[in-house]
């Protein structure tokens, strides 16, 4: 028995359905479904409108995660975290096909290291109410492959990236 692969959307095939999938939740959120325009196309689709921006998921099975997006950017912005905000009453829907977030755009210049800095660290402090799932984040799981070596100064016999091959000084010079 010959078994059919699952189909994956092209970029046009996705751009379509994103299309009708904005529609449909402007409808739904009670806003025109005119005048957006596609601002970039990946693992979502991102359209703008005047203020309003939506972002589009690929998939249905996304709409959790769209849902915990959502959820996350309001407690953050109620606790003072400069943030990108979310429609009043406009959570994504599995009515709409694929799952749809509306959002505030945010004019202005992206943030600079040192303000992102405190950002981080006011975000740190914050503790999650108890229904926001978040998910864990270990950067460094205990499984991980560690270096077998150290560079430690002249003579070294550490490794490049635990790989086994020898660390070697860079060709044009300079370590």
């Amino acid at each position: 028995m010959i078994q059919a692969e699952p189909r994956v959307l092209r970029v046009n095939d996705f751009e379509g359905t994103a299309w009708r999938a904005l529609d449909a939740a402007t409808s739904l959120a009670g806003l025109p479904s005119t005048d957006w325009d596609m601002v970039r196309i990946g693992e979502r689709a991102v359209f703008r409108r005047a203020d309003l921006l939506a972002k589009v998921t690929r998939s249905p099975a996304r709409l959790p995660h769209a849902r915990r997006e959502v959820r996350t950017a309001n407690w953050l912005s109620a606790s003072g975290v400069p943030v990108e905000r979310p429609l009043a009453d406009a959570a994504p829907d599995e009515r709409t096909g694929l799952p749809v977030s509306l959002w505030h755009a945010v004019d202005g210049h992206w943030t600079t290291p040192d303000r992102l800095g405190e950002i981080v660290r006011l975000m740190h402090g914050l503790a999650p109410p108890d229904d926001l799932r978040l998910p864990q984040l270990n950067p460094f799981p205990p499984n991980a492959a560690a270096p077998r070596g150290r560079r430690t100064g002249c003579g070294s016999t550490g490794t490049a990236g635990g790989t086994g091959r020898p660390l070697r000084a860079h060709p044009a010079g300079g370590g």
